[in-house]
């Protein structure tokens, strides 16, 4: 038994429904249903009574619920006792806050931090994961804090931190959104895919930016064919590659994670995702920010010569 299962055991409680709860959770309404049915069998105790449209819980179940909250609570405790731990062993350090949206977590993260770690060896550095609207909106840049960024277009229309200059978006690159498919998919072999054809498309969407995405998109349309929703980008991939699904790509995604299996086509929609760094004021940043800022700028700048040079490939092979 995991903890996450009890998560998930405490939220359909909570919430009442198996549907609800997997939206909240990022999970498909089958694989939750799978989850607390191997969690009944696991302690041996029948926890809901199902009907049709609902789902709550029995005598037993509130039982099981209430120490199922104290199992939830001390097993975060125990992350807390670790956090002040870790804390306590790093205060000696310096220490610098990265924020990152998820694409760039698993694309130029891992460059940056290998280049950091060696060059500023006598700092700690707090790697933050955020979505760009969360970063745009809601994180409070202060000295020593930076973030690098890919975020759709019309996230930053209306931000008003950045018409008012609380925060500055340095862009180095932009691409649009593109949508990925096995290579034997029909529609790996179209120049373009149109909302029709992806209205009735399989999509697996990965985390609440494709979701936005997708609704955008889509309009009305949207979870008509929709395979899961999940944090997990290697899942993505995977129910990609064995032809399940679709789902939403960028050149920079497949610069780094490019796979045989797999290609992408552009959708007749333009969708501009900008990536850069974003900080609140140049003074803030401080030596380790200016590299940051010149290490994504480099990275970024080798990312589309990449890709011009395979379009012009491209174009030259099909006249």
């Amino acid at each position: 038994m995991r903890v996450e299962d009890i998560k998930f055991f405490i939220r359909v409680a909570e919430l009442g429904s198996i549907s609800r709860a997997a939206n909240e959770c990022y999970i498909s309404q089958q694989g939750l249903s799978r989850i607390i049915s191997k969690f009944e069998k696991e302690i041996g105790v029948k926890l809901f009574i199902r009907s049709s449209k609902s789902i709550y819980l029995t005598s037993d179940g509130e039982v099981i619920l209430k120490a199922a909250k104290e199992i939830e609570k001390a097993y975060v405790n125990m992350l807390d006792s670790a956090i002040g731990l870790n804390a306590k062993r790093s205060n000696d350090k310096m220490s610098y806050t990265i924020y990152a949206t998820p694409l760039m977590c698993f694309s130029l993260l891992p460059s940056i931090i290998k280049k950091l770690t060696e060059q500023f060896p006598m700092y700690r550095f707090d790697i933050i994961e955020r979505l760009g609207g969360e970063v745009l909106e809601n994180v409070k840049f202060e000295e020593n804090s930076i973030a690098i960024c890919s975020i759709v277009y019309f996230l930053e229309e209306g931000c008003l931190r950045l018409e008012s200059g609380d925060i500055i978006f340095e862009k180095y690159y932009s691409d649009n959104i593109q949508i990925l498919v096995h290579e034997e998919s029909p529609m790996a072999s179209k120049s373009i895919i149109t909302l029709d054809e992806l209205s009735v498309t399989p999509l697996v969407i990965y985390g609440p930016q494709d979701e936005v995405l997708a609704r955008t998109l889509l309009g009305d349309h949207f979870r008509s064919r929709l395979v899961t929703n999940t944090s997990n980008y290697v899942l993505c991939r995977t129910i990609i590659e064995q032809g399940f699904a679709a789902g939403f790509t960028t050149s920079l995604t497949e610069h780094y994670y490019r796979s045989s299996q797999t290609a992408y086509v552009p959708v007749d929609r333009n969708l501009a995702v900008n990536h850069g760094c974003i900080y609140s004021k140049e003074q803030h940043l401080g030596e380790v920010g200016r590299e940051v800022r010149k290490i994504v700028r480099n990275e970024l700048r080798l990312v589309s010569k990449a890709e011009s040079l395979a379009a012009n490939s491209i174009k030259e092979q099909r006249y």
